[in-house]
């Protein structure tokens, strides 16, 4: 996997303040963009935050399935509260 050069988004907020609404347009496309692909193979994440959302050149990667659960055909019903803070 390469390496986010832009580091995360938490990081860019905590180095250059809030982003511009152009750029907070392009990082919503690209989370969304992953959660529909994650979606339709029955993957729920658990923890998008800034922190879990890396900066690469041209695109916005989702990291950290530590809490992500596949769906089965049965229903899913959350048994325990996840995320982090």
């Amino acid at each position: 996997m390469e390496a986010g050069e832009g580091g995360s988004v938490a990081e860019k907020l905590e180095s250059c303040g809030p982003m511009k609404e152009f750029e907070i347009i392009w990082l919503t496309k690209h989370v969304l963009k992953a959660l529909d692909f994650l979606h339709s193979k029955n993957v729920i994440h658990h923890d998008i935050k800034p922190s879990n959302i890396v900066l690469m050149s041209t695109k916005a990667v989702v990291v950290d399935f530590g809490l992500s659960v596949q769906m089965t055909e049965e229903t899913y019903i959350p048994r325990d509260i996840r995320g982090t803070e």
